[in-house]
């Protein structure tokens, strides 16, 4: 049985891949085990994009269903956390706009150079 995932993301220095779904939850699995490692509630609909930060302790994940785009922290928390797995809810939300008007996808990297996300 072969199932498809919309998005994966691996963080090589702590050998975890986060494995977002269609219906909003995000795996993270241990590489090292073999072992599901936890599971992050959040996203209402299909993931979109994920990315482990360079050092592995916080994940970023967007969904283009629900327009949110979430922080997680992902970084080791303990060793009960290490052995339980369980659930993680998101560090922080941010809730976006949907783009409008767009005719030619080159005006979103000329909105870039202009515009700043901070």
């Amino acid at each position: 049985m072969v199932r498809m995932f919309p998005m994966v993301a691996f963080h090589h220095e702590s050998q975890r891949l986060a494995v977002g779904t269609h219906d909003g939850p995000i795996a993270i699995y241990d590489v090292r085990t073999s072992a599901k490692w936890k599971i992050l509630e959040g996203h209402s609909g299909n993931v979109t994009c994920l990315s482990f930060d360079s050092k592995g302790n916080m994940l970023a994940s967007y969904s283009a269903v629900d327009l949110t785009l979430r922080l997680w922290k992902v970084g080791n928390t303990g060793f009960f956390s290490t052995i339980m797995g369980g659930t993680g809810k998101s560090a922080n939300t941010i809730n976006l706009e949907p783009i409008r008007n767009i005719k030619n996808p080159h005006q979103l990297l000329l909105m870039k150079k202009h515009q700043s996300i901070y």
